[in-house]
């Protein structure tokens, strides 16, 4: 990143893609929910527990949070980040199974929540909640068989670049010459779990994204050129 660049910051919270965009999801589940009132969580709070019961839906207004594995030995593995305009539990409560995950708030969040019953019966007979669901399901379908393909196509620098791109909200609407600073929240091991790399590759991985000028690192923040990124040429 280079002295000029270093003049034009902006720092900006971790938001990921809009599981539904064009379809104003979130109004629609908060006129659903209403007179509901959202709740506020802080960081590192357990929602739910992998294994256990669905009893309720959450609807994420504000913040991020962290889909975590644990396998019969105790390792846990993180395999999916949800933020603003997520559901989490719809499928679970639907098909009345257990939670395949457990769910961690990574920032202060702001979520709506409601009962299983409710849930199920607002699915089955409102057309509108029915219309979101069946999108938001099916993107997700779309983006796991493209999260396969880009494990088995994609270099680890490749996903890695991918993922920066993820994390910064409306990448495509921002200044090129200015840098992102990224704050964030997760383990440097987390951040390797995500792209299926080792945490000393990923390390390796940043040192020479540092050299090449895509990155910085300062104080937590994690600065982002977003034309060295490669972004307009996607």
């Amino acid at each position: 990143m280079g002295q000029a660049q270093s003049q034009q910051k902006e720092k900006v919270v971790l938001h990921l893609d809009d599981p539904t965009p064009g379809l104003s999801g979130a109004q629609l589940i908060k006129d659903l929910l209403d007179p509901l009132l959202p709740q506020v969580y802080p960081v590192a709070t357990e929602l739910f527990q992998q294994g256990t019961v669905a009893k309720e839906v959450y609807f994420i207004d504000q913040g991020a949070i962290k889909l975590v594995y644990v396998d019969a030995n105790g390792k846990e593995v993180i395999i999916g980040l949800r933020s603003s305009g997520w559901l989490l539990g719809a499928p679970e409560v639907i098909l009345a199974e257990a939670h395949p995950v457990t769910a961690v708030t990574l920032t202060r969040c702001c979520l709506y929540r409601v009962n299983s019953e409710t849930f199920r019966l607002l699915s089955k007979h409102n057309a509108s909640l029915s219309t979101y669901l069946q999108q938001v399901y099916s993107r997700e379908i779309y983006r796991q068989m493209m999260r396969i393909a880009e494990l088995k196509c994609c270099s680890a620098r490749e996903r890695l670049e991918h993922l920066l791109r993820r994390l910064i909200p409306e990448l495509e609407k921002r200044d090129p010459e200015k840098e992102i600073w990224l704050q964030v929240p997760l383990k440097h091991s987390e951040i390797a779990q995500l792209i299926s790399v080792t945490p000393e590759h990923l390390s390796r991985l940043l040192k020479l994204m540092e050299q090449d000028g895509i990155i910085g690192r300062k104080g937590g923040w994690l600065g982002v050129s977003i034309q060295k990124l490669g972004v307009l040429a996607e």
